[in-house]
């Protein structure tokens, strides 16, 4: 019988990738760092930090998970004797036909798996690792469909910075293949051996020729053939290949190819839908970029081109170029992917009429199909090569981030030993710099007292699975410092309880601070305390001012108009003209004296009355001001523009003071006008929307703007326009009250605009009243 073709043989691979020494810190603490960084409350410079930590953190974890979830291999990281997981790859699940998250909750499920012939064997491996943490061992599974697979067990320690092993990193692998193939080529290599014959086309019988002889050459030729073949898939089976490109293991099988085929041509493109990056091509393969997606794609789906004569017909122009540069017309060619968007095409070129023989094509059949397994190999270890390049360099940023870190930040496990700590706790924490605080207890920190504290509030964090925070105070050498600090729970995946995360920072600068504003604060009602009760006093003097002025100013007002009255009334007709016009004058001045005391004690009483605040209509009032001052004035030619529905929050009858007042003025400083014209409505457009009053009077200039609303300040003078200049005082002290503010713009002859703003909502002075209209 013939020998069962070799094609399934040759597919193995020999990866001896160690674990990259990233993984000791990466694979445990990546997620529990980004819990922790979350949970801290810093201020604004460290929020800007904790920021781009959170941004580090996510795109190590992404990388880490896109790792992982790509492994071929499972991966684990358990304790040194695999009876406890931290972390198992996703592969696990399609290699056991078990779930992974069952290993959390037992970890000894990925046992029972194994073939009870072997078990001794994974347990003599096991016991070596929890001590040397390094073990190689092969074993088979039995699956629950009663399927077996070999495995290849290779484990790695990853150790704490004082040496001890602290987890145990095992890459698995599935040779299940390998050892079918393995036991292939074995019984291939002993059937030739024994000399068993060869399916073979039996010679033509013919009377000069010997039967016996010529079977026997011929069945030696197809040995020969066969172990040809066999030592060409053993070099490229036993070559090392981890390391190297997929470019560089092209240029080696093609150059194995061109030693083994003597009577044909062997040639290597690589077919592209766009230019690639020419570093990435062998030196001896063609680029071939295809432009045309139809016939791109009907060579590319082509696993095999077999063309015995290519000047019989129209083939492909890539075909034809192939045919050119070796002047060739036979071929025999195999696909196979290269990289993305990348075919290559490995050929056997030969003159026209050539036949390539069935073995021929086995052997590039075979070599193209372990190619393909090298290849992808290949570009996944580079993968994972960049993968881990990329932790590695996250997790310097984060040991960094770790290390720069404000305060005393540690890892503790479920089992009360520190785990991990930052810089700032192993160079000033409780032990001496020199002493690594990794591995240690609480109790070998701290003195006594102080660690049994700590340990019940760790046990408190367990137990409750809350954080825990709080503030603390010690005093060393007569100095007293504050700490506040938070301790929060570690959780894994499925919600095991992993250990603690401690953060204490310094706090003594923030207490001071806190007491000094207590001490300000004590300060400060003291002062209002002492402003109220001058307050107080200054207006009770200011009533028995008012009522000084009101009755003691005011009689001898009285009599000075009274003995004038007198004066003239009984002896007028006595006196010349002159001397009655000094009497007028006297009267006169008196009956503005009395004027001026009346418009003090408003003043004054401004200050003193209670504000009853209620929604009103400003509109309405206005109006009714407005109207008051022209029935009393001489009729003048007028346009007066109020505009609708303005409303607004203060006391209605001090606002009225207010619109008597600015209308007044408007009026007043408007009357040597032809037409007068007054606006009231509100800028919308400006800050706080104010009120405004608009005149076209006489106007002044603004240099002298900060005097308007000054008591007794006139900006014109009495032969110009009446007034004492206490009315604007009173329009500033009525809107000061109501938490508004009041101004005006204007330039001489062009008319005068009053603004005021009052607050919506503002119950400064007094409680808001229902509403007025």
């Amino acid at each position: 019988m013939r020998p069962k073709n070799a094609s399934h043989i040759r597919r193995l691979m020999s990866r001896n990738t160690p674990l990259p020494p990233s993984f000791e810190s990466l694979i445990e603490h990546i997620d529990y760092l980004k819990r922790r960084i979350q949970s801290l409350e810093t201020g604004p410079a460290q929020k800007a930090v904790q920021d781009r930590t959170d941004d580090a953190l996510r795109q190590s974890e992404a990388r880490f998970h896109q790792l992982t979830e790509h492994l071929r291999d499972v991966f684990f990281l358990s304790a040194p004797d695999r009876l406890r997981f931290f972390y198992v790859s996703p592969s696990y699940e399609s290699v056991w036909d078990s779930r992974a998250a069952d290993l959390y909750s037992n970890p000894a499920a990925w046992l029972t798996a194994v073939a009870p012939e072997d078990r001794a064997i994974v347990e003599q491996a096991l016991q070596r690792s929890r001590f040397s943490g390094c073990h190689d061992v092969e074993y088979r599974l039995t699956l629950k469909n009663g399927t077996v697979r070999w495995l290849r067990d290779r484990a790695y320690p990853v150790r704490h910075a004082n040496g001890t092993i602290q987890y145990i990193a095992s890459l698995i692998e599935d040779i299940t293949q390998r050892k079918h193939d393995a036991q292939q080529i074995a019984a291939l290599r002993a059937q030739l051996q024994q000399g068993q014959p060869l399916e073979v086309a039996p010679p033509i019988a013919s009377p000069w020729h010997d039967p016996v002889k010529d079977t026997a050459i011929a069945e030696h030729k197809v040995i020969d053939e066969v172990n040809q073949r066999l030592n060409l898939l053993n070099r490229i089976s036993t070559q090392s290949w981890s390391g190297q490109k997929p470019h560089e293991i092209l240029e080696q099988v093609v150059a194995m190819l061109r030693s083994f085929y003597g009577n044909c041509t062997v040639d290597l493109s690589l077919l592209s839908l766009a230019a690639g990056p020419q570093e990435l091509l062998p030196a001896t393969a063609t680029l071939e970029v295809l432009t045309d997606p139809a016939t791109s794609k009907e060579l590319f789906s082509q696993p095999c081109i077999d063309i015995p004569d290519l000047h019989a017909g129209t083939y492909h122009p890539v075909l034809q170029r192939c045919a050119t540069r070796h002047d060739a017309g036979a071929l025999y060619g195999q696909t196979f992917a290269y990289a993305e968007g990348q075919v290559g095409l490995l050929m056997l070129l030969a003159k026209a009429g050539h036949v390539f023989s069935a073995p021929d094509r086995d052997t590039l059949r075979d070599v193209v199909a372990y190619l393909t397994l090298l290849l992808r190999d290949a570009r996944h270890a580079n993968e994972r090569d960049q993968a881990l390049a990329a932790l590695r360099r996250s997790d310097s940023i984060l040991r960094a981030i770790f290390d720069t870190l404000p305060g005393y930040i540690w890892f503790k496990d479920a089992e009360d030993r520190i785990q991990m700590a930052n810089r700032l706790f192993s160079e000033t924490g409780p032990l001496d710099p020199t002493v690594d605080p990794v591995g240690k207890t609480t109790s070998e920190l701290w003195p006594p007292e102080r660690a049994k504290i700590y340990r019940e509030r760790d046990e408190e964090v367990l137990r409750t699975r809350q954080p825990l925070k709080y503030e603390e105070s010690c005093t060393v050498q007569g100095i007293t410092r504050w700490a506040e600090i938070l301790r929060v729970p570690t959780l894994s995946a499925d919600g095991e309880l992993l250990g603690i995360i401690g953060y204490a920072h310094d706090i003594s600068e923030h207490k001071q601070y806190l007491a000094l504003v207590e001490r300000a604060r004590d300060e400060l009602e003291q002062r209002v305390a002492q402003r109220t009760a001058e307050l107080e006093a200054a207006n009770d003097d200011l009533e028995s001012f008012s009522y000084s002025v009101s009755h003691d100013l005011r009689a001898p007002l009285r009599a000075i108009d009274g003995f004038t009255r007198i004066l003239q009334e009984e002896y007028g007709r006595q006196l010349n003209n002159d001397a009655r016009n000094y009497l007028h004058k006297v009267t006169e001045a008196a009956a503005r004296m009395n004027q001026l005391i009346d418009n003090l004690l408003s003043l004054s009483h401004m200050s003193l009355r209670d504000l009853r605040k209620s929604r009103f209509n400003l509109s309405a009032l206005a109006r009714e001001v407005m109207d008051s001052i022209i029935s009393q004035a001489t009729p003048r030619p007028h346009t007066i523009e109020i505009a609708p529905d303005l409303h607004a929050q203060g006391d209605p009858a001090l606002m009225r003071v207010v619109l008597e007042n600015v209308l007044g003025n408007a009026w007043k400083f408007s009357w040597q006008r032809n037409h007068i014209h007054i606006s009231v409505g509100r800028a919308d457009s400006l800050p706080g929307r104010p009120f405004f009053v608009l005149d076209n009077g006489a106007g002044f200039d603004m240099t002298y703007a900060g005097k308007l609303f000054k008591p007794f300040q006139r900006l014109h003078g009495v032969n110009e326009f009446e007034g004492n200049g206490i009315g604007l005082a009173t329009v500033q002290r009525i809107i000061s009250r109501h938490g508004g503010r009041v101004w005006a713009e204007s330039a001489v002859d062009e008319g005068t605009t009053v603004y005021f703003v009052l607050p919506e909502n503002n119950a400064v002075g007094g409680e808001p009243q229902p509403p007025t209209e």
